[in-house]
């Protein structure tokens, strides 16, 4: 008798829920930076200085909002969570075209940042680390490539809108309506814990569970978050996401106005989707394989390989390079944003998780924010992106240094022990 199959995990349910609302997230707010920073400069005739430090304000506040969002989740039951930031999101839309002034630009740049926040990182990664422990890294590949298919589905709609429409084209309604389509999908589809449909992490027995008990690790020693905060392996990771992520978001919220200067219009609108196709691609690739080599290891390689491939990106011009480059320089893009959590969960579990990563996050989008304050001004000051693109190569070889002397992540709990 043929035995009986067993049914899907609900946590692949959770997956598919997650990366739909990143999806949108990414694609009305991550990857529309260097789209909504070309309109405007376009339309509003303000300088590239000064709409970078709008795309400096949506990534400040995004992060500073990270710690609330951190504390809400632990507090409140995270699907109303991602409600809010759809419902934030689509606000943000309608502001856009009643924005004029440089003020009522910030503020529309504050208001997708605070709904990014609400809908993105923090609440979904939250989500697929509580439901899968095992297959961790797959589950967040999976999940984090709605990040990609935003940048290859939605930003490319709201680029062409925005192109023929100039800022009333954010108010389109399937751009609404995917926004609004994540309140739905919440309430139907997410649960905030396995228990929540009688389940454990991974869909495991409660044979499974016991059979592992024995089996000893750096998270079975418990800290107080405020000594995880101040270990050595959490400041030094941390600031080597900042330097990281100032390099890969600098470059990404110009990468649509350098290609504008370097090739024909028609390749210029291709730039965003190659990149996340890339993206997309290099996620699913390296989630299979990060359940199966080091987490520490790859990170390290990517901090050099980014670093490399904006130097690609400086020196390159034509349709030809042009394209190439943006797909090496995509392969590191949202690699950065699917190992943090990893490195954090490894190094010291789930207690806390959610708040240890708001606070990750709050440093990491001090760095995100600065980038393309840097690279704009350095456009400004020194005449193009073939000078400025290369001063925030050299921080993603700076993140590379700094996460080797945080040392391996495996052992960061008892290094933190013994310090307390």
């Amino acid at each position: 008798m043929n035995a009986r199959k067993a049914p899907l995990f609900y946590g692949w349910w959770i997956v598919l829920a997650t990366g739909y609302i990143l999806l949108v997230g990414a694609g009305v707010g991550f990857y529309a930076q260097s789209v909504f920073l070309d309109m405007l400069v376009r339309t509003q005739h303000h300088s590239v200085t000064d709409i970078s430090i709008g795309n400096t304000i949506f990534m400040g506040i995004s992060g500073l909002i990270g710690i609330l969002v951190g504390t809400l989740i632990e507090r409140f039951d995270i699907r109303w969570v991602l409600c809010a930031g759809a419902i934030m999101m689509t606000a943000a839309l309608y502001a856009l075209p009643h924005a004029e002034t440089i003020t009522e630009i910030y503020g529309f740049y504050a208001l997708l940042g605070i709904a990014y926040s609400f809908i993105a990182l923090i609440p979904c990664t939250t989500l697929i680390t509580r439901w899968f422990e095992r297959k961790r890294a797959t589950a967040l590949a999976l999940a984090q490539s709605g990040l990609s298919l935003g940048g290859v589905l939605v930003t490319p709609i709201l680029t062409q809108n925005l192109s023929l429409q100039g800022a009333i084209g954010a108010q389109a309604p399937l751009i609404v309506g995917l926004c609004l389509m994540v309140i739905p999908v919440c309430i139907l589809f997410v649960r905030p814990y396995p228990a929540d449909k009688g389940l454990l992490p991974d869909g495991r027995t409660s044979e499974d569970v016991t059979a592992q008990e024995p089996s000893t690790s750096s998270t079975s020693v418990t800290l107080e978050f405020k000594d995880i905060v101040w270990s050595r392996f959490f400041i030094l990771m941390t600031a080597a996401s900042f330097f990281a992520l100032l390099s890969q978001i600098g470059v990404m919220s110009h990468i649509f106005r350098w290609a504008a200067e370097r090739a024909d219009p028609d390749v210029t609108l291709k730039v965003i989707p190659i990149m996340a196709v890339a993206s997309f691609s290099m996620r699913l690739i390296c989630g299979y394989f990060l359940d199966r080599i080091s987490v520490y290891k790859f990170s390290l390689a990517l901090y050099a390989i980014q670093g490399t491939s904006i130097l690609f990106v400086s020196y390159s011009f034509g349709n030809i390079y042009v394209m190439l480059s943006t797909a090496i320089f995509g392969c590191s893009v949202g690699l950065i944003l699917m190992v943090q959590p990893l490195l954090l969960a490894n190094a010291f579990g789930l207690a806390n998780f959610s708040r240890l990563l708001g606070v990750n996050q709050l440093i990491m989008s001090f760095g995100v924010a600065l980038g393309p304050l840097i690279v704009g001004a350095a456009y400004d000051l020194l005449g193009g992106y073939s000078m400025s693109f290369p001063i925030v190569s050299g921080t993603s070889l700076l993140a590379l240094v700094l996460l080797r002397l945080a040392g391996r992540p495996e052992t960061a709990m008892q290094r933190a022990t013994l310090k307390t």
